[in-house]
């Protein structure tokens, strides 16, 4: 995952390299589990409470806000409308968080529950003075809408969880030098290449072989 994540950013960061690191984990697991495993489905468009639903084994369900960071910083959990203390006091966490993160040369990957999120929530209405230190709004120079977990939010339960079978931890080789430069090239020549196929057997009205 760790080599994936730096091939995502070949194209830069736009379009937004977080939803492309969301298809890719996506399809991973589609196709690196059977399907008397798990099978995954992505949220539709307009959906807010959640990312991707996975079923195991056929039975259990667990649905999922998918965040992947740099490093542990902030995460945007609510993408409409301005923040107020009325947003931030009344949020609930309906998903559990399966989280993502490239720090140096590690790969963090942590699911925390949506009731241990909805436990910090409660910590914050009991103490509304501590709201600022839990929620991240954002800086005047961005786009104003919306607002996240602060960076110690989402480290407190992920330390928390590191003995309790839901965190792993892998390092992975990052793309340096020439390496890199020939990398980029073989992957602009093949996303070309699969872009044209594509496109060419849209024109011929076949269909996608899946």
């Amino acid at each position: 995952m760790g080599e994936v994540w730096d091939v995502l950013y070949f194209e830069g960061n736009a379009p937004d390299v977080g939803k492309r690191r969301e298809n890719f984990i996506v399809e991973m697991l589609r196709k690196e589990f059977p399907d008397e495993i798990l099978s995954v489905e992505q949220a539709p468009s307009k959906e807010k409470g959640w990312d991707i639903k996975v079923t195991f084994q056929s039975s259990l369900v667990k649905r999922y806000n998918l965040k992947t960071t740099e490093g542990f910083s902030s995460i945007k959990m609510a993408w409409d409308g301005f923040p107020s203390e009325e947003r931030f006091l009344s949020f609930e966490f309906k998903s559990n968080l399966l989280y993502v993160a490239k720090e140096g040369n590690k790969i963090k990957i942590c699911v925390i529950d949506a009731e241990t999120l909805n436990s910090l929530q409660r910590e914050i209405k009991n103490n509304p003075s501590k709201l600022r230190e839990y929620w991240s709004i954002p800086k005047e120079n961005t786009n104003p809408r919306g607002f996240g977990l602060r960076r110690r939010t989402v480290k407190k339960p992920v330390e928390k969880f590191k003995n309790r079978g839901n965190y792993v931890e892998v390092e992975h080789k990052p793309f340096t030098g020439k390496e890199k430069v020939e990398s980029q090239k073989e992957y602009f020549e093949n996303w070309y290449d699969l872009v044209k196929k594509i496109a060419e057997k849209y024109h011929r009205g076949e269909k996608s072989d899946g």
